[in-house]
């Protein structure tokens, strides 16, 4: 026999469970807020160029590009908290340095000055191949607060090729 008393224990355990696994009855981002909360990541120049839903990844992802096609950004939000959780810029024309003309600490201070309060984590040369030969990039990781961030410099101009910051 089930008494009032169990019957309010087994309801107190079903909404802690729904709450544990993220079930709640809460409303996803529709398409348009998500790119709203997007937009505010991006110069407003740019345009929209991608929009994906991902729903096994509750996450909406949107790229926008530069007026020369230059630029882009990809920009990663949660459909269930609204808030962005990535944010990517890449010069799709820099493919990296044709020779290492840069010093590690060069890279840093190319990093540093993007983002004044990194701390940097890792600094390591790295070699891709294209099909115009070999192109060297730096790979600087880093933090800010609890963001991490990883950021690709041109090994021989210092430039800044790549950053990502996942909040």
């Amino acid at each position: 026999m089930k008494t009032p008393g169990r019957r309010l224990l087994q309801m107190l355990l079903l909404c802690s469970l729904l709450l544990a696994f993220g079930l709640t009855a809460s409303a996803d981002l529709t398409r348009e807020q998500a790119l709203n909360v997007a937009r505010k990541q991006v110069p407003s120049s740019y345009r929209l160029t991608r929009a994906d839903h991902e729903a096994e990844d509750m996450e909406w992802e949107f790229d926008f590009l530069s007026k020369n096609s230059r630029i882009q950004f990809e920009v990663t939000v949660n459909e269930h908290t609204s808030k962005v959780i990535e944010v990517e810029r890449t010069n799709l024309f820099d493919l990296g340095g044709r020779s290492v003309d840069i010093t590690p600490a060069k890279a840093k201070k190319a990093v540093k000055a993007k983002f004044k309060k990194a701390r940097i984590t890792a600094v390591r040369i790295d070699t891709d191949t294209e099909p115009d030969g070999k192109r060297y990039v730096y790979e600087v990781k880093f933090r800010i607060g609890s963001t991490r961030g990883e950021a690709d410099v041109n090994a021989q101009t210092g430039k800044l090729i790549k950053w990502t910051l996942d909040f």
